[in-house]
């Protein structure tokens, strides 16, 4: 039980190893301008930990952070006119009180929730695969719809770990093991659904182009590792 191969290892070796990628996120995130890079980062790592590897982890944060500086920052651009646009509507319609508000708060309650649960998917495609940023997005919304139930128990997920971590008895978890855990817990969701595309293919002969870019070999696109 206590051995290297033990169950009791494992798991206190990849704690250990969420605790360092913890600290290095927020280490990276400190200039607040390397947000968008250090997530792209803290997901690769998270893809390694999900099938069970032990990189060299600052390496592997760090070459994914070079990587990625530019996508992620037009994801964070992207995503951050839309959570803007849905906050001056939202607000809008809590001040114009019309037989439409409540409809209008209902439908930009929608689309927020669904730009969230996509935005869940671009940060392990952007760590699992190379894409156009255009393709990125076109994956992300795929992936968002493909098993939906996932994508909401990962929501769901997220939110108890947010409100446990945030927690004045629990506030050392934000520290320590929040990001990590929740980007090993997302990306392990998300490649549930890479398994389905193929799974679907080899089954269904699906055409790739469908759910990956046609242009990426067929390790880098479901299978392959990054770094």
């Amino acid at each position: 039980m206590f051995s290297f191969n033990g169950p009791i290892y494992k798991v206190l070796s990849f704690l250990y190893q969420c605790l360092l990628l913890n600290l290095l996120f927020i280490a990276f995130c400190i200039p607040l301008v390397t947000i968008p890079p250090a997530t792209a980062a803290l997901f690769s790592v998270a893809r390694k930990l999900v099938y069970k590897d032990e990189p060299p982890l600052l390496k592997t944060f760090w070459l994914s952070f070079k990587e990625n500086i530019v996508q992620s920052w037009i994801t964070a651009i992207v995503f951050g006119v839309v959570g803007i646009i849905a906050w001056a509507d939202y607000r809008f319609f809590l001040m114009v009180h019309t037989e439409f508000s409540t409809l209008g708060l209902i439908v930009m309650g929608i689309i927020t929730l669904f730009a969230l649960s996509t935005l869940t998917h671009v940060f392990p495609l952007m760590a699992h695969v190379r894409l156009k940023t255009s393709q990125l997005f076109l994956y992300a919304v795929k992936l968002n719809l493909l098993k939906p139930y996932l994508t909401l128990l990962n929501l769901v997920a997220l939110w108890v770990w947010f409100s446990l971590s945030i927690h004045h008895a629990l506030s050392i978890l934000m520290i320590t093991l929040f990001f990590s855990i929740s980007a090993v817990v997302t990306y392990w969701v998300v490649d549930q659904k890479f398994k389905t595309i193929v799974a679907l293919q080899n089954g269904d002969d699906t055409p790739a182009s469908d759910a990956v870019d046609e242009d990426a070999d067929e390790e880098g696109a479901i299978k392959g590792a990054r770094i």
